[in-house]
């Protein structure tokens, strides 16, 4: 039997299974180019955060060439962006990815993930390509530049959860939405030290731009030809592998998809959603100060080199992307617990201690180098790690309106980076090794708070406004359908079916296939 999904492509029978299939895992082929794709929507933001520190003054009047790298070791040179300006520059990025985020949920409903995707990803490709143009021609260009790097970024997290739900079985996607997030600190794993042996070498800081901007454009070009909103349309999806992936989910009729709103005030008011976003708010905050201001810290606070902050301010990050690649299967497979409860427990252990490694950093006496770092790796891994817990239950939760819960991520995400600098500003205004331990007993506080919010409202049953439409009485609804392996027996037999990322576990199935006989 065959079927038309709702984007227009069909179910594929025996004879339509291509001859190329890479293996029937062409979901980690798309993993794997999603990721990279994102990690270099990431890298883009990132060139500038670095650079800031070896961008410098040409002369009195204040212009510089693009091959300018670092002062000469005998003639001091001033920054060309004063402390303020850093700051400015830096919620550049947020108001883009504010501006971003409002029409993201539109324009996929009316046109596809794909194409949002990568209208967004070559925005950042070509904001990145023009910045040291922006720079040289001044501020203000430059800022508008960084707020269209910030654009770009605002997709990052939706498409995330729309592709973890198309593209991943629901058994493995906490550990599919694990590895996919690692994006984040791949980003500053590759930027950081090509950042830092660039701005001292002949070709300057301009290089970091023109590469990653040139690589995130060809990135995106592939993105447009190799992917698909729906693993049915793909051209290299086998019917062995499509049966994997519409295992034990959910599928609901075309007519009901198309015309169902976003229950904006059920999500808002919700006590798990809550929960999540405040999780996320918490832990989000101490990962933008590394993300944004570790290579300040290290280099203005703690007096590294600018080389030696390059590979520095990486490292941790390499330990977050394999904290990632562990964690992920842990939320999903650990032995003898329920899925709350193993939300609960890792969420727990690893938000609990990054709020007492913030503490030891904000307490270890200057000098203390070895220590510091050791604190500074375990942070930045242990903030990472917030996303897998937080993205698995709010897939679990949610269902089909994951995109709008990703999407209020990323909108708090653009809070925070806006609400940063402002917070370095206020508290650390002069880079103060005490100001700064100020910052981070702050930010332990606030992680322990919103940690235990998330315990006691935690969640994982899908919610009643996830299951039921909201805009058609129940008895006018098409019913929703359990789908297993691929096969669909209901009546009328002229109705288009559309697969959900609504997991649907056994015990719901049976009820369904027990309404479907009724």
């Amino acid at each position: 039997m065959s079927r038309t999904p709702a984007d227009g492509g069909s179910l594929k029978s025996d004879q339509d299974d291509p001859r190329f299939v890479f293996g029937h895992k062409t979901r980690l082929v798309i993993l794997l180019l999603s990721t990279v794709s994102f990690m270099f929507v990431i890298c883009n933001v990132v060139a500038l955060n670095f650079s800031v520190i070896c961008i410098f003054k040409q002369d009195q009047n204040g212009h510089f060439t693009h091959n300018l790298s670092v002062p000469h070791r005998h003639q001091k040179k001033e920054l060309l962006y004063t402390a303020t300006e850093q700051n400015w520059l830096f919620s550049a990025n947020a108001i883009g990815i504010l501006t971003g985020t409002f029409p993201i949920t539109y324009l996929t409903i009316k046109m596809g993930a794909k194409k949002v995707i990568t209208i967004y990803g070559m925005t950042s490709a070509i904001s990145t390509l023009l910045m040291p143009v922006a720079i040289h021609t001044g501020y203000v260009v430059a800022f508008i530049c960084r707020a269209f790097q910030g654009f770009g970024v605002a997709i990052t997290f939706p498409a995330m959860g729309s592709i973890v739900a198309e593209w991943a079985t629901v058994r493995k996607s906490g550990t599919y939405a694990a590895w996919m997030s690692t994006y984040l600190q791949l980003a500053q794993v590759f930027t950081m030290p090509v950042a830092g042996t660039l701005c001292e070498s002949s070709v300057g800081w301009p290089a970091t731009f023109y590469i990653q901007g040139s690589i995130t454009f060809v990135l995106f070009v592939a993105f447009w030809f190799f992917y698909e909103d729906s693993p049915s349309r793909h051209r290299f999806v086998s019917r062995k592998e499509l049966s994997t992936l519409q295992k034990n989910k959910t599928i609901r009729s075309l007519e009901e998809s198309r015309h169902d709103k976003v229950p904006y005030k059920a999500i808002l008011t919700d006590k798990a959603i809550i929960g999540i976003l405040l999780s996320f708010f918490g832990t989000s905050v101490g990962f933008q100060i590394f993300f944004q201001y570790g290579p300040i810290y290290l280099n203005q606070v703690q007096g590294y080199d600018i080389r030696k902050t390059g590979a520095i301010a990486a490292l941790p990050f390499i330990v977050a992307v394999v904290a990632k690649l562990i964690g992920g299967p842990c939320v999903d497979k650990i032995p003898f617990l329920g899925d709350k409860a193993r939300i609960i427990l890792f969420a727990s252990v690893t938000q609990y201690s990054l709020a007492a490694v913030m503490l030891l950093l904000a307490l270890l006496p200057i000098g203390e180098q070895t220590w510091l770092l050791v604190c500074y790796n375990a942070a930045i891994a242990l903030s990472g790690l917030n996303l897998v817990t937080a993205s698995k239950a709010a897939q679990m939760i949610s269902g089909r309106f994951i995109h709008f819960i990703m999407a209020l991520n990323m909108f708090t995400t653009s809070i925070i980076i806006l609400f940063v600098p402002m917070m370095v500003a206020v508290f650390a205004p002069n880079g103060d090794p005490a100001e700064w331990a100020g910052m981070f007993i702050g930010v332990a506080v606030l992680i322990v708070i919103v940690t235990t919010i998330f315990n006691a409202t935690a969640r994982v049953e899908p919610a009643t406004w996830a299951e039921e439409s909201t805009d058609h009485p129940a008895r006018h609804r098409p019913a929703i359908f359990h789908l297993n392996v691929g096969i669909l027996n209901v009546k009328p037999k002229r109705k288009v079916y559309k697969v959900t990322p609504t997991p649907s576990y056994h015990s719901r199935g049976e009820k369904l296939d027990e309404n479907i006989k009724n």
